[in-house]
């Protein structure tokens, strides 16, 4: 399944489900979170790539404006250490705040069941 997939985009809308635009089909459709006054809309987003069958590099992530501050960005983070571990992947962090979030909750991430055996580079 991921062979064919080399980057992509985890998204977050308002009911907190995420998807891949590459088509990753197990993850759940999202919405487009609105952003701005003029109506115009932005999307919170992890994008990602895939440069060997074994690792996924979370390169960067963006959160619009009005959702900083309110947990958006970390659930991304979270969302895409949760899928690394599910496909036993290898985390490589090039993105700033990906680095920042797995510093910060390194034990919570040693003691997860889920998240224990995965591997950062």
């Amino acid at each position: 399944m991921l062979n064919n997939l080399s980057r992509g985009t985890l998204k977050w809308a308002s009911n907190i489900c995420l998807h891949n635009s590459a088509s990753v089909r197990n993850m759940a459709s999202s919405a487009v979170a609105s952003s701005g006054e003029n109506g115009s809309k932005e999307e919170a987003l992890l994008t990602y790539a895939l440069p060997k069958s074994n690792v996924i590099d979370l390169q960067h992530t963006f959160v619009p404006e009005e959702f900083r501050g309110k947990g958006v960005g970390a659930l991304l983070v979270a969302k895409a250490l949760e899928f690394a571990a599910e496909k036993d992947l290898k985390a490589q962090l090039t993105c700033w705040y990906t680095a920042e979030y797995v510093e910060k909750h390194r034990d919570k991430i040693a003691v997860s069941p889920s998240l224990q055996k995965l591997q950062f580079l």
